[in-house]
């Protein structure tokens, strides 16, 4: 398995729990199925692996599984069978029922489904390196990050996460390595990359597989524009985009995961995965190690 996006963090220097003291902190909200039942939405911790306990540690390197389950409940259901509801109440008792009783009402056949509703599960891989002091959130949405976070939080105190800060705002980094790219150690920059200016009507220039020329970029930023994605390549052997919030998203191993995974017994499918996490945390930890550099020395 590996991560296809990156919310990255600090870790905290109060962070010191070893993986057994972690598993019983992650203990009290484990995901817990039942409660699913009569929820709309439930959040909890699931073992990254099955059998396993809650963090499955591979030389200072923790993984966490965190999962969300949602009930399908269309309000486009939940209001036909409301109005059909209120017509039925008007017609029995003779008149409308004001808006605090059609809320109730509402309230009332939500509940009333929430039992027979599907659940749908989302997981999201939380990776903590206590190596580097990272924590790394497989997720491209600020909304599910949040929901990994809030979960944290009410886990682990105190709290062991930190925002990232750079001497170079990515922004400002990006802008100014497309108008010098032979400057850039250890990146390639590739054919993506959206620009962006800061008038109210936001004017946006996207280049999708379409080399990035200085001179052309350039005249784009004289214009007012600022590079707010770009597409990279990690020493040939990751691509992924960097966008203005310091997420990395979309990332691929270049043909890395035949050519460097020690090889394992196919009969040893656990060693297997241990394998690819070993190349994921030594491939990704040095890519962001490079990109930290460069944010501060641009």
């Amino acid at each position: 398995m590996w991560f296809k996006n990156i919310k990255l963090f600090k870790l905290s220097p109060t962070f010191k729990l070893n993986a057994q003291e972690l598993h019983e902190a992650l203990s009290p909200l484990a995901f817990n199925l039942d409660a699913t039942h009569h929820n709309e939405q439930v959040f909890g911790w699931i073992p990254p692996f099955e059998d396993e306990l809650l963090v499955h540690a591979m030389e200072g390197n923790y993984l966490l599984r965190f999962r969300s389950s949602k009930k399908l409940l269309p309000a486009s259901v939940i209001q036909q069978l409301t109005t059909e509801r209120a017509l039925q109440i008007e017609e029995e008792r003779g008149y409308k029922p004001n808006k605090k009783q059609l809320r109730d009402l509402k309230d009332d056949i939500k509940n009333s489904l929430l039992s027979r509703a599907f659940n749908i599960h989302h997981d999201i891989y939380v990776w903590i390196d206590t190596h580097n002091g990272y924590v790394a959130i497989d997720t491209s949405s600020a909304t599910r990050a949040d929901e990994v976070i809030g979960l944290i939080s009410k886990t682990i105190y105190p709290f062991p996460l930190e925002n990232i800060q750079t001497e170079t705002s990515p922004i400002a980094a990006m802008t100014h390595w497309v108008t010098h790219q032979h400057e850039l150690a250890h990146f390639n920059i590739e054919e993506e990359a959206e620009l962006c200016d800061s008038s109210e009507g936001k004017s946006i220039i996207r280049y999708v597989r379409h080399t990035l020329e200085e001179e052309d970029i350039r005249q784009q930023i004289q214009q007012g524009k600022h590079c707010v994605k770009l597409a990279l390549t990690w020493q040939d052997r990751i691509s992924f985009v960097l966008d203005d919030q310091l997420n990395i998203k979309k990332i691929k191993a270049l043909d890395i995961l035949d050519e460097d995974s020690p090889q394992t017994d196919e009969e040893d499918p656990m060693g297997r995965i241990e394998a690819d996490l070993t190349l994921m945390y030594l491939s990704l930890s040095g890519l962001i190690k490079d990109l930290m550099v460069l944010l501060n020395h641009t």
